[in-house]
């Protein structure tokens, strides 16, 4: 027979175990939440995020048969930002309603807030690179 005394202590014993089982599951739960992002999107940060300043063809050489371009400055003291080419072989991401979609570069627009993910710059000003992945966030 199991004296009172003893009870007691399975009892609690019991419920610290369902406390620490539920504390790992919480923790695990806020870790796995926050690192979520949809599976459309890079590994790792963007390089550069900002509004676009210019959007169109050929803004680097000012020839209106040059290919699809996007101006980015990370903010208003920003004054070079880099021309992105983006073409056929970029992805394009809307992320601005629920979930993320692809999508063509008709959303890259004045104004727009975005994300861009680049391997190389060339060191000018502006500087130039190809966008791999574009995300538009606003």
């Amino acid at each position: 027979m199991i004296t009172p005394q003893l009870m007691g202590r399975s009892e609690g014993a019991l419920e610290t175990g369902k406390l620490l089982s539920r504390i790992v599951w919480l923790v695990g739960f806020i870790v796995l939440s926050g690192s979520c992002r949809s599976p459309l999107l890079p590994e790792g940060d963007a390089g550069l995020v900002g509004p676009v300043v210019a959007a169109g063809q050929g803004l680097w050489s000012g020839r209106n048969d040059g290919p699809f371009q996007i101006h980015v400055k990370s903010d208003q003291q920003d004054e070079c930002g880099i021309i992105f080419t983006v073409d056929s072989s970029s992805r394009i991401v809307d992320s601005r309603g629920a979930k993320s979609v692809t999508a063509s570069a008709e959303i890259l627009v004045e104004g727009a807030i975005v994300a861009v993910w680049y391997d190389l710059v060339l060191t000018s000003c502006p500087g130039q690179s190809w966008a791999q992945t574009v995300e538009r966030r606003e």
